[in-house]
């Protein structure tokens, strides 16, 4: 699980660039997923006309590299976690939230500030997982 932490100014840049491209809508967002997007699979079918792929992947490239931003992520053996804590496991998915909200509330009492946060969903089993 990956969680980026940029600048508010930057959402709305980012959201019309996810509309520009894939027709996101900030009430029903489209996540990046990589391995969707490598297949130019939906919602990225856009991406399978090579113009589009090349402006797109230009366009990505110049935000990853003039925006200010800090990327944590979590990493989690399922399989180990489940036979770990067996009945106790809660959701891979929640898990790693709570873990990455953890470091990302650290890293703000380390520099005073303060921040928001939102979650994008895969797929509506991780979100039910989260939610409840």
């Amino acid at each position: 699980m990956i969680y980026s932490i940029f600048k508010k100014q930057y959402t709305l840049k980012w959201n019309l660039f996810k509309r520009r491209y894939f027709g996101s809508h900030p009430d029903e967002p489209v996540t990046l997923h990589r391995k969707e997007l490598v297949n130019h699979r939906y919602p990225f079918q856009a991406l399978r006309d090579p113009d589009v792929e090349s402006m797109f992947n230009q366009d990505l490239l110049t935000y990853l590299r003039n925006w200010e931003y800090r990327v944590v992520t979590v990493c989690l053996d399922k399989k180990n976690h489940i036979e770990t804590y067996q009945t106790w496991a809660r959701s891979p998915y929640y898990y790693c939230l709570v873990i990455l909200l953890e470091r990302f509330n650290f890293w703000l009492n380390r520099i005073d500030s303060k921040g928001d946060v939102t979650a994008e969903y895969r797929d509506c089993k991780e979100r039910y997982a989260i939610e409840r």
